[in-house]
């Protein structure tokens, strides 16, 4: 998109049929921006000239041709898609393993059912899938395609890039994101990592996706107390205190916990 639509002549509002004075009588082509402050501009060639050291990019635009032309890099900004397609992930997601000749298998965990012990309902997925299925910075027009970029960014923003899951049975059946599972923070969890490969290619605003994740296996992890007295550098950044299984044994006998079906 145009980042300073108008008429002014100073290589980021206006647009030109070359880089400005780089050709001899070749000047301004759109000499008012204006009316296409919403277009999506995609860029398809770039240049530097020489004697300023400005970047010069291509813009082509495909709701008004006649647009495309050459205009400073500082003279854009990312596109945001106006529109009321909500992009949503489903409670359902894959579970990603690699074998050590780095062969992936994948299998599908339902957070409804999976990962749940005796009713554990895992409010850390819970709270984050729901907070991403409201976030707008995902919301927009069906017919535009959601960046990878601005996708791992909600996906960050929201919490599901690093999940924390609930391995620990509960005495009573809970519902997901309840009162009880924002105010208990004990118990063991077991560290998920969002396999960013397995993320779809082109996502369009207002597709439900499925997520994938690993599994880090080499250590189990608790929640921190609630305490401010003493300075505690042995907790991670996500208030977290990682206990190393070494065992192979705990180990696959976790991992079975983990990523079986209940």
């Amino acid at each position: 998109m145009f980042a300073h639509p108008g008429d002014t002549n100073d290589g980021n509002s206006v647009t030109y049929a070359a880089p400005a004075y780089t050709q001899y009588k070749v000047g301004r082509k759109v000499m008012d921006t204006t009316d296409y402050k919403n277009d999506k501009l995609t860029i398809t060639k770039a240049a530097t000239r020489t004697r300023e050291g400005d970047r010069w990019v291509y813009v082509t635009d495909s709701t008004h041709p006649e647009v495309s032309s050459w205009i400073k890099s500082t003279g854009l900004k990312n596109y945001k898609s106006n529109g009321v397609n909500q992009t949503t992930a489903s409670r359902v997601f894959n579970y990603s393993n690699y074998d050590v000749a780095g062969q992936k298998t994948t299998s599908t965990i339902s957070n409804l059912s999976g990962l749940r012990l005796l009713y554990n309902s895992n409010v850390n997925f819970t709270n984050a899938i729901n907070t991403f299925n409201r976030d707008t910075a995902v919301k927009g027009n069906k017919a535009d395609i959601l960046s990878q970029k601005d996708l791992l960014a909600a996906l960050k923003k929201d919490g599901l890039t690093t999940v924390y899951m609930n391995l620990t049975p509960t005495l009573l059946k809970r519902i997901p994101g309840g009162i009880l599972d924002n105010l208990d923070k004990t118990g063991i969890f077991i560290k998920f990592n969002l396999d960013k490969d397995a993320l779809p290619k082109n996502v369009h605003y207002g597709d439900n996706i499925r997520l994938s994740y690993t599994v880090e296996l080499q250590n189990i992890y608790v929640k921190e107390p609630n305490q401010t007295i003493i300075e505690d550098n042995t907790k991670n950044k996500d208030g977290y205190y990682a206990i190393s299984m070494n065992n192979d044994v705990i180990r696959s006998i976790v991992s079975t916990i983990a990523t079986m079906e209940f």
